[in-house]
């Protein structure tokens, strides 16, 4: 073969080598990038997708809750960040057309997703890798062989726990007008007096230390628990104590709490749910009754 026909060779390869490694891609277009029109008032339920995990949130008459795998309310934070998220996004060029890149990019069909109702319409995005800098990821519409490189990011986190909202009972200290503690060796209450409070237990009533049952009371405006736990270990724990918080207007809310060797264990008033709690936060939830008088 004669140096011209290396030559041609040797650059045939490098060609193929190129094209393989995507080198054909780096050079971002930003001719026929759509927009991703979305409002977050217009979003009727969504559901994200990982390869071990799905979770799917509705909205029913303006309220978000967890429908799937669990029912359940949804943690606030989380989801107002998620819709920020999504709404803000904006596809700033496409970097491949060629459906054997999005492996490449991580948005073929096992890619994680967000499946979205808007306004009866149903969108898929797929969403891949992390792009050029931290603030940018690839995506790929579905239906749509277009792999997009974004402005913002976007977070699928399937998970249902990320999502379940962990408050286990949330009283505003200035509602409450009684609170009842009820444990295995001790039961005793406070209650409001104009603008002190009272201690009570059996027959004995005297002045309670005011600023300690304010800050013991706002402990529980929110109460939040660390993880959720299991039924039958709840089941299985000895009493740590029952709560009764009565609050202007009469309404009662009742809290039971039982301890194991390595945590304290809340079920959710109204709910089925246990939350896990620090051993360590048992004084600042159950107080010696001492402490408040």
């Amino acid at each position: 073969m004669n140096r011209i026909g290396l030559l041609i060779a040797a650059l045939l390869v490098l060609i193929g080598v190129a094209w393989l490694s995507g080198v054909f891609d780096s050079e971002y277009s930003t001719v026929a990038v759509p927009e991703w029109d979305l409002d977050r008032d217009r979003i009727e339920r969504f559901s994200l997708a990982s390869p071990s995990d799905t979770v799917t949130i509705a909205r029913e008459a303006g309220s978000w809750s967890m429908v799937a795998p669990v029912e359940g309310a949804v943690d606030s934070v989380k989801l107002n960040g998620f819709l920020g998220e999504v709404e803000e996004l904006t596809f700033a060029s496409v970097v491949s057309t060629n459906p054997d890149r999005h492996g490449r990019y991580g948005v073929d069909s096992s890619a994680s997703s967000i499946a979205m109702r808007v306004d009866g319409d149903d969108r898929v995005l797929f969403v891949g890798n992390t792009g050029a800098d931290y603030r940018t990821v690839y995506v790929r519409v579905g239906g749509d062989d277009r792999v997009f490189a974004t402005r913002g990011r976007v977070t699928v986190d399937a998970k249902s726990d990320s999502w379940r909202d962990r408050t286990i009972i949330n009283v505003p200290r200035d509602e409450v007008t009684r609170v009842e503690v009820v444990q295995s060796d001790v039961s005793f209450a406070v209650m409001r007096d104009g603008g002190a409070w009272l201690w009570r237990s059996n027959q004995e009533e005297v002045p309670a230390d005011s600023s300690a049952v304010s800050r013991w009371i706002r402990r529980f405006a929110p109460l939040k628990g660390d993880r959720f736990g299991e039924t039958d270990t709840f089941d299985q724990g000895t009493l740590a104590g029952r709560l009764s918080f009565t609050t202007l207007g009469g309404s009662t809310v009742a809290l039971e709490i039982r301890e194991t060797d390595t945590e304290l264990l809340a079920r959710k008033p109204g709910s089925n749910d246990i939350l896990s709690l620090s051993l360590g936060l048992k004084p600042s939830v159950l107080p010696d009754p001492v402490t408040l008088r």
